[in-house]
């Protein structure tokens, strides 16, 4: 079961609606933020920075705080540059009832920490198994 998770701290923009995927009731993001504000708040701040940010814009190319995937330009990643926090998600331009704009965020990476590759895969992953289930999708702001 796939649901949307309101992003705690993060209020909708004009342009886009952030929102974490949850599968199978495990939310991949919030506990590393939760983590974040605890141990890293220079990172913190700047990946909630750089959320509000892609709130409010079309979308954003500079790669100090979004790099799109090499394989799947589908895939993108928010960074908290010169950080380690990292957070994997997409876009989706149609989506009732959200005015048919979200960034969907499904996983999280620290530099330093694991392979970047792997992360856009597992994004990847989520995003093909995100637009098969779309219509069995939940809201639970």
């Amino acid at each position: 079961m796939l649901r949307l998770r309101k992003i705690r701290g993060i209020s909708d923009g004009p342009v886009w609606h952030l929102r974490v995927l949850e599968i199978h009731g495990k939310d991949p993001v919030t506990p590393y933020l939760q983590e974040w504000s605890r141990f890293n708040r220079e990172d913190f701040k700047r990946i909630i920075r750089v959320m509000e940010r892609l709130s409010k814009y079309e979308k954003i190319l500079d790669e100090k705080h979004v790099k799109q995937s090499a394989t799947n330009k589908s895939i993108y990643e928010m960074r908290a540059h010169t950080g380690k926090a990292r957070i994997m998600f997409f876009y989706v331009e149609r989506c009732k009832p959200y005015n048919g704009r979200l960034i969907i965020c499904t996983n999280v990476f620290e530099k330093g920490r694991g392979d970047q590759d792997k992360a856009f895969q597992r994004a990847e992953t989520i995003f093909n198994h995100f637009n098969q289930e779309i219509k069995n999708l939940e809201d639970v702001d």
